[in-house]
């Protein structure tokens, strides 16, 4: 239930002046009779900003019942230590000077490819040492936090539950909604905290570009490579998925 009485408010997070503003005062079965009354200026109706202190499942419902009651694009503003400590339902989120951003929620197919190249990766944790990892937050910042589709490390040293160690590989799959121009400030936070290769998969086209710091451009490539361990795996390999019934 969202009603949206205008008033007029004075307050030291906005601007120092009068502004008209919209107050969305959320309601959910379960959650209490009031969860969250969100206030921000009128001409920013299509992107308000959420400031919670409920943790993470409030802050999932608050997105939930504001995009089905109002189509709104939501920003949810919290603090890192918030954030570090919020699981989110569905896809963990990543954390950009205090914005909680969304990711694409991955596509059977991209789960499946995911999950296979972690597999031919793995392949080589017992004669290289390597650590691989799907999904997990690592530190690019005090204030950023990114979440790569897969992330190797050469040992098990990686800094803490939470990685402040950067990944020597770092892979991200691209899902159908997903656009290059999203992926180059990825690519280059990667690569700006010592990340040595990030592999970009483009499961549609069924081609991958490799970037390295030496060629932070990237190149279509034809086998995922790294040196020191040595990993070579060909792309056929990458998009070789055996069918299941009912695929």
């Amino acid at each position: 239930m969202i009603d949206q009485p205008d008033q007029v408010r004075k307050d030291a997070s906005f601007p120092a002046r009068n502004e008209k503003v919209i107050s969305l005062h959320v309601a959910a079965p379960g959650l209490g009779d009031q969860i969250a009354i969100l206030d921000f200026p009128e001409d920013q109706l299509s992107a308000p900003f959420i400031k919670t202190a409920g943790g993470g499942k409030k802050s999932d419902m608050i997105l939930k019942l504001l995009r089905h009651n109002t189509g709104m694009s939501t920003k949810v503003l919290m603090s890192v230590d918030e954030y570090l400590r919020t699981s989110f339902d569905g896809a963990d989120c990543e954390y950009l000077d205090g914005e909680v951003v969304e990711r694409n929620m991955g596509e059977y197919g991209h789960g499946r490819l995911q999950f296979h190249l972690g597999r031919l990766l793995g392949q080589f944790e017992a004669q290289t040492g390597i650590c691989v990892a799907l999904e997990v937050r690592i530190r690019v910042s005090p204030q950023r936090y990114r979440i790569p589709d897969i992330s190797v490390w050469r040992d098990d040293t990686v800094g803490g539950a939470i990685p402040t160690v950067a990944p020597f590989i770092a892979v991200e799959i691209l899902s159908p909604d997903d656009r290059m121009t999203r992926m180059v400030p990825k690519i280059q936070e990667y690569l700006g905290i010592g990340v040595e290769y990030v592999w970009v998969v483009d499961p549609q086209e069924k081609n991958a570009l490799c970037f390295t710091r030496e060629a932070p451009g990237g190149s279509l490539c034809e086998v995922l490579r790294t040196e020191d361990p040595r990993i070579e795996i060909p792309l056929s390999a990458v998009f070789d998925i055996a069918p299941r019934s009912g695929e």
